[in-house]
């Protein structure tokens, strides 16, 4: 069923048969002034905003949870309900929480940590205990300190019994999430977490957790970078590279396992000499120790690593032209180091290093280095569908113009079908964003138009669309280009991108036209209605590039429009209309979120009601 604004609104006979749904329905005005259409009401005339029955709205939502089988649904309906009552009735809300952690923690102790099969690739699971406790963090600190610590206390009780290198640290890295989440908020929780995770050992997680704060707050992961260069000096080497990107800004770590461990760098974030300096003056110091103990020498190497030496040496002969170029001071006690330090590899050592760096000698070489590659193997009759997909997709984004126009006749070389299909999507694809990104909005236009994949192209289509409505000042032409996305989206077949596209652009259409925002939520719940189950709140949509020996796999962030954020969105210009089309939802979980969405948007603009004065 289609709510719209045009036209008066009439009970179906589907939403009759729902009773449940009865306190919501007491929110609507079906009969709707069609004057509204162009014109947002101000936040005191929001139609249909009644707070008692908001608060009913999702109170109800919270005792249908019960009847909700799936464990992550309830417990997200729980703590999104808590979140909405926490200002009206603080210990009701706590309730809430409390059973979500319940229900978590009992989901976690019964099944451990869980991954689903995507294409033959384990995606992690979230740990819903963590997800219960960020919530819990905006509203009690010490109770979610408390939960934390008792969660951590048991991971170093059980760390040493993990067998599978995935789990080993999910719940250092879910502290650490929530440490990132909260540095704006409540930054003394954050530095509490930080602090915590820094009693266990070094690993991968602060490569990101670095560059993730510092899109937050630069000054606070300058910060943190120093205290983990203090807590770490004396780490094993392997384990200590992990710091050695951030005072560089570089997307991947120095070393032999270079191309095993990047992140991707904030844009604003730069090279910091100050922390270059001493990062070098630690690793020194490290290194030196390390090599002058016979035993670190013949020690065995971690599991799936080579041994500690590797990494020393690997590490000092990257870093030594950067220490000549910029750190002259430095370069004699450096060379010295480097020269012991390379005397500790007996042959297998070294030979186990060179066969690596044999197998990522693509990844080494650059652009023209890899085309001319190509060239010979394509006149000696060895041109493979690997050689070309594999430079097909390494460093697309950083090419020029040129360098992706030489590329495409490469590609169209493949001989397998589906792989050249993939590929040429997935070039086409990152092409158009590339010229979004670049103001080339023209161009971006005509490249979209070749990514063959519908799914890839209403993404980069919204993208484009957003990007032409950021340089315009008229209302009436942004409204032109969202309505162009919008007729090609609509013609594509119903799927996941389709759905979050639809929502973004009834968030968008929110700011310059009401009736319009209204059609394209309509038109995102009917195609929510014929997804499978709660398929809509997926964040990202994949591809393989399979040939005969290998495998890419890629995946892209679709629209970031989530459904309750956009039902709040436009709820706050008219409850009763945004009511009506998430009562139509048919999954009863998307229906708990785009109501308890739309009931927010009443409660958060609702102006406080002026007492009359008293007469005397």
């Amino acid at each position: 069923m289609e709510l719209r604004r045009p036209k008066t609104v009439l009970f179906s006979n589907t939403m009759r048969t729902h009773t449940l749904f009865l306190p919501v329905v007491l929110l609507l005005s079906f009969v709707l002034n069609s004057a509204a259409q162009t014109v947002a009401p101000t936040k005191s005339e929001i139609s249909g905003c009644n707070v008692d029955l908001a608060r009913l709205a999702v109170a109800q939502r919270a005792d249908e949870s019960g009847t909700v089988s799936d464990t992550e649904e309830r417990v997200n309906i729980l703590t999104r309900v808590a979140d909405f009552e926490w200002r009206y009735d603080k210990q009701a809300a706590h309730d809430h929480l409390a059973e979500a952690y319940k229900v978590a923690a009992a989901r976690f102790h019964e099944k451990g940590f869980e991954n689903e099969n995507d294409q033959g690739i384990a995606i992690p699971k979230p740990d819903l205990r963590f997800r219960v406790i960020e919530a819990i963090t905006k509203k009690d600190t010490a109770w979610a300190k408390k939960l934390i610590d008792e969660i951590l206390a048991e991971y170093e009780k059980d760390a040493e019994d993990k067998t599978d290198d995935r789990d080993k640290a999910r719940e250092l890295s879910a502290t650490l999430s929530i440490a990132i989440s909260t540095i704006k908020s409540d930054p003394a929780l954050s530095w509490y977490l930080f602090r915590r995770v820094m009693t266990e050992r070094l690993d991968s997680h602060w490569l990101f957790t670095l560059y993730e704060v510092a899109a937050s707050d630069p000054r606070f992961a300058d910060q943190l970078y120093s205290e983990l260069l203090t807590r770490y000096r004396s780490e094993k080497p392997r384990r200590f590279l992990f710091l050695s990107a951030y005072p560089f800004a570089s997307n991947r770590i120095v070393g032999i396992d270079k191309f095993q461990f990047g992140s991707s760098v904030p844009a604003t974030l730069g090279p910091n000499p100050a922390l270059q300096t001493r990062f070098l003056t630690t690793l020194m110091q490290n290194f030196s120790a390390f090599v002058v103990d016979p035993t670190n020498l013949t020690a065995p190497a971690e599991p799936h690593r080579l041994g500690e030496p590797a990494y020393v040496v690997s590490a000092l002969n990257e870093l030594q032209p950067i220490v000549a170029e910029r750190f002259p001071s430095l370069l004699p006690q450096f060379t010295e180091l480097s020269t012991i330090a390379n005397s500790t590899l007996n042959d297998n050592l070294r030979q186990s290093m060179d066969d690596k760096n044999e197998r990522e000698a693509g990844f080494r070489s650059s652009f023209e280095t890899r085309i001319k590659e190509l060239e010979q193997a394509d006149e000696e009759g060895k041109l493979t569908d690997e050689m070309i997909v594999s430079v097909a997709t390494w460093g697309l984004d950083s090419l020029s113009e040129d360098q992706m126009k030489r590329l495409l006749p490469w590609i169209e070389k493949i001989d397998d079908k589906d792989a050249k299909e993939a590929t040429t999507n997935f070039f086409w694809f990152m092409r158009t964003k590339r010229a979004v990104r670049d103001a080339q909005l023209d161009d971006a236009e005509a490249f979209a138009a070749k990514v063959k994949r519908i799914d890839f192209r209403i993404v980069v289509l919204f993208e484009l669309a957003e990007a032409r409505t950021k340089v315009i000042n008229s209302s009436a032409a942004a409204l032109g280009i969202l309505s162009d996305a919008a007729k090609q989206v609509r013609s594509a077949p119903d799927s996941v991108p389709k759905a979050r596209v639809l929502l973004g652009l009834a968030s968008k259409y929110e700011k310059i036209n009401h009736a319009a925002a209204i059609d394209a939520l309509s038109d995102a719940v009917n195609v929510i209605n014929h997804l499978q189950g709660t398929e809509v709140l997926q964040t990202t949509i994949r591809q393989m590039i399979k040939t005969r020996r290998s495998l890419f796999y890629y995946s892209v962030e679709v629209p970031y429009y989530g459904l309750e954020e956009t039902f709040k969105i436009v709820g706050k210009n008219d409850l009763d209309l945004t009511i009506a089309n998430a009562t139509t939802l048919t999954n009863k979980y998307l229906r708990t979120l785009a109501v308890i969405g739309a009931a927010q948007s009443c409660v958060d603009n609702k102006k406080p009601s002026k007492k009359k004065p008293q007469k005397r």
